[in-house]
């Protein structure tokens, strides 16, 4: 699927502190009055700064992804999906898709001449399509060692540089049998309490469902409901979020029949999906989307407001019902 571009959202999302953060630096800095534990660091907008990597943040959203995807599933609906699990453990040793518990990117280790030759001679699949179909449906999203991902996280940078505050704190030790501080255990570490930070989300070729999973980690992260970075559990991560726009486009979409009020999954495109198994009818009505051409053959339509009844709430309600439908098997 990557080598052709149907489809993309792009969601702008903005993250602020709500009390401590810290995403700790790999190394101490050269800096010696920084604390032991520095907040990532890097130069923009001409000026150094702090920064909340793209990696961590799809960390944090492919493990929430998971959560829900686990929590979810039951063995009664796996075996209605032909043994299909929502979500496997990337840590995990096992291979076997009957195991609740297995992992896609040892399956694939293990499973590779069983591929190749599944392929060899097949007109009507590929490699790539023949791994995606056999992924999670996580790992569909955010990929694995044989699968790329469709989905990208920028870096989050301030918004306003010199409004970024940040400060030292201390932590402590403390000893197990009189409950007292532990002397020389002393550390120090540094945290970020305010600040205005923007990062974007891209996922290319995309279905409505996955829009739907993805949209339920974005609530649950607007809702506090998922901390960030370093010590969590000492109360440090909350932040609060809120997404700012969703631009979904068509690259090629004045070649196809895009209409107002739809948004339209990969599947349900006239494109060259043989094997993949996306849903022909992949597709939820939003009355908000009115799409604009750029005159190069492209098509998009940019939803604003979160609230209930607003644009982006209702493509997120839509893309949930059919995310509700693949857990369910239907």
């Amino acid at each position: 699927m990557h080598k052709q571009l149907i489809n993309e959202a792009i969601i702008n999302l903005i993250i602020e502190p709500d009390g401590p953060i810290l995403i700790k630096a790999g190394e101490s800095g050269a800096d010696p009055t920084r604390p032991d534990m520095e907040f990532v660091r890097t130069h923009y907008d001409g000026k150094e700064t702090i920064y909340l990597p793209g990696s961590s943040l799809k960390g944090i959203l492919r493990s929430h992804c998971e959560r829900i995807a686990r929590t979810v599933d039951n063995k009664e609906r796996r075996v209605k999906r032909g043994g299909q699990a929502l979500s496997c453990n990337p840590l995990e040793e096992g291979t076997q898709k009957e195991r609740k518990d297995f992992s896609c990117n040892k399956y694939f280790e293990a499973k590779k001449d069983e591929i190749q030759k599944a392929v060899k001679g097949n007109e009507q699949t590929s490699r790539g399509a023949e791994i995606y179909r056999r992924s999670c449906f996580v790992c569909q999203m955010y990929g694995n060692t044989a699968l790329s991902s469709h989905i990208q996280i920028t870096d989050a940078y301030p918004v306003e540089v010199d409004k970024v505050v940040t400060e030292a704190r201390s932590g402590t030790a403390i000893d197990r049998i009189y409950g007292s501080v532990l002397p020389g255990a002393l550390f120090q570490f540094e945290v970020a309490t305010q600040g205005t930070f923007k990062t974007e989300i891209y996922i290319k070729n995309f279905t409505t469902s996955q829009l739907g999973l993805l949209a339920l980690a974005l609530r649950d992260l607007q809702m506090q409901r998922i901390a960030i970075g370093f010590a969590k559990s000492r109360g440090l991560g909350r932040v609060k979020a809120n997404v700012e726009s969703v631009l979904v486009r068509y690259p090629s979409g004045t070649f196809w029949p895009i209409e107002n009020g739809n948004v339209y999954g990969v599947g349900a495109l006239p494109c060259e999906t043989n094997g993949y198994g996306f849903r022909e009818d992949d597709s939820v009505t939003v009355a908000d989307v009115k799409y604009e051409t750029d005159d190069w053959g492209s098509m998009s339509a940019e939803l604003k407001g979160m609230d209930k009844g607003q644009p982006i709430y209702n493509l997120w309600t839509a893309c949930l019902e059919r995310w509700g439908k693949i857990v369910c098997a239907e």
